[in-house]
Order: structure tokens, then C-alpha cells, then sequence
């Protein structure tokens, strides 16, 4: 394992608060821009929505994963020369902190403290009956929690990879 060359904090710190500026800016880019293809794309509803829809969740996704890539890199740049061990976590604890603030002012723009608590604790809180009619809505939103997960360590993943290659230069030596 390479020593750890990131000694200043106020390097590391900067390193941190880019990365989350950039991965936040680039989810809310990408999002936009994949609703605005979304919206094109896919024929207009004719009744009240019943299904979950994948194709719209995938850009979602797809829009939190390449974003979250976007902010590591950002990271592992303006660390410049860091071990992939550094330049890795700190782009990780950027990731975190930037799912952290999309939670909360998400739940904030929900604007109610009922709609707070259903983001933390949607499974328990009131919403599973046992009538037959929510049984699709239950299920669809279940798969979607998993999904959610798969996509977030996906972007957790994204995040590390970015910050490691920012690291290095293309001839594979690492930046200095």
C-alpha cells in the first residue's frame, strides 16, 4: 500500500467540498437534461399513472451515477498527486456528503414533517395496508428502494473510480 501523501487539510478539505459543488451541480444538469429526453420520448399518459416507471428511474440513475463519478474525479484532481487510497476515500466522503444534502433538502422541499419522516422511514411509516388495491404500489415501490440502493453504491462506486483516475496521467504514472 502506497503512503498516504495528502498531508494539508486545507487541500484535502477543498478536495472534498469541489467534488460535492461539481457531483451536485452535474446530478442536477443531468437530470434535467434526461427528463427533457424522457418527455420526448415517451408517449404522453392517458389516465392517472398505475405503474412504476422503469425507463424514467434508469435516467435517474444513470444521472446520479455519472454524476457522482463527475465529483471523485473532481476530487482525485485537485488532489493531484494522493495514493488511490486517499484520493479514493476522500472522494467517497464527498459522495456522502452530497447524498446526505440531496436527502435533506429533498425533504425540505417535501414541506411537511409527515413527508420528512416518509423519506427517512417510507416502509413503516402508515403507507403498508393490507387491501388488496395497494398491493402493486407496495411492491413497485420496493423494488424501487432496492434500486435506489444498487444505484447509490453504483455512484459510491463511480466516485472512488473517478477520484483513483484522476490521480494518474494517461500514460499510467501518477500525476505530480
Amino acid at each position: 500500500m502506497a503512503a498516504s501523501v495528502v498531508r494539508d487539510t486545507s487541500t484535502a478539505r477543498f478536495a472534498i467540498v469541489a467534488g460535492v459543488i461539481v457531483a451536485l451541480i452535474s446530478q442536477i444538469v443531468l437530470t434535467l437534461l434526461f427528463t427533457g429526453i424522457a418527455g420526448l420520448a415517451l408517449p404522453p399518459a392517458t389516465a392517472a399513472p398505475t405503474t412504476f416507471n422503469w425507463s424514467v428511474f434508469m435516467l435517474w440513475a444513470l444521472a446520479g451515477i455519472v454524476a457522482a463519478g463527475f465529483g471523485g474525479y473532481i476530487t482525485g484532481w485537485v488532489l493531484g498527486r494522493a495514493s488511490d487510497w486517499d484520493a479514493g476515500m476522500l472522494a467517497f466522503i464527498g459522495w456522502a456528503i452530497a447524498i446526505l444534502l440531496v436527502t435533506f433538502f429533498g425533504a425540505i422541499a417535501a414541506n411537511s414533517g409527515s413527508n420528512l419522516l416518509r423519506v427517512f422511514v417510507s416502509p413503516a411509516y402508515g403507507y403498508w395496508s393490507a387491501d388488496a388495491a395497494n398491493a402493486a404500489a407496495r411492491r413497485a415501490a420496493s423494488i424501487a428502494s432496492l434500486a435506489s440502493v444498487i444505484a447509490l453504491a453504483l455512484g459510491a462506486a463511480a466516485s472512488i473510480a473517478g477520484s483513483i483516475a484522476a490521480t494518474d496521467t494517461p500514460n499510467g504514472k501518477r500525476r505530480r
